[in-house]
């Protein structure tokens, strides 16, 4: 019983990806719309990449590449946004695409589909949350 166990979590871990991580963290923000800035999101993705790549293994499918003066630049931020679009777990509601917004039902949605299976990872979830409030969060 105790090797299904092991097993199981180590099936959990291979399914989990970043954009699980980045769902579940905006689903626990207190905002619901967000800047759709792509440099601001790279500086936040570097960020996260940088402080938590050896906590989360789901981060290492994440690479920049330098483009000074500008931050460094992932694909995988398309990836991130392409994903959540497409899931319906975020929306981006303007011609423009000024903002990326995940209202009430789909932070439901993430925390029903994500929140235990991510409870891992919690404590880094949390910062992540605080990361894009402060840096990608908008009142409205």
């Amino acid at each position: 019983m105790e090797k299904l166990e092991k097993v199981q979590d180590n099936e959990e871990e291979e399914f989990t990806t970043f954009e699980d991580i980045f769902a579940l963290a905006l689903a626990n923000s207190e905002y619901s719309l967000f800047k759709a800035d792509s440099d601001e999101w790279q500086r936040v993705l570097f960020q996260v990449y940088k402080g938590y790549w050896d906590k989360m293994p789901q981060l290492g499918v994440i690479f920049f590449k330098e483009r000074q003066p500008l931050p460094p630049q992932s694909k995988e931020f398309y990836q991130l946004i392409t994903t959540l679009s497409m899931s319906g777990l975020i929306s981006l509601p303007n011609p423009n695409y000024e903002f990326i917004v995940m209202d009430d039902k789909q932070k439901k949605r993430v925390k029903q589909l994500e929140g235990t299976r991510l409870n891992k990872y919690k404590e880094y979830i949390r910062r992540i949350t605080e990361l894009l409030d402060e840096r990608l969060a908008v009142e409205g």
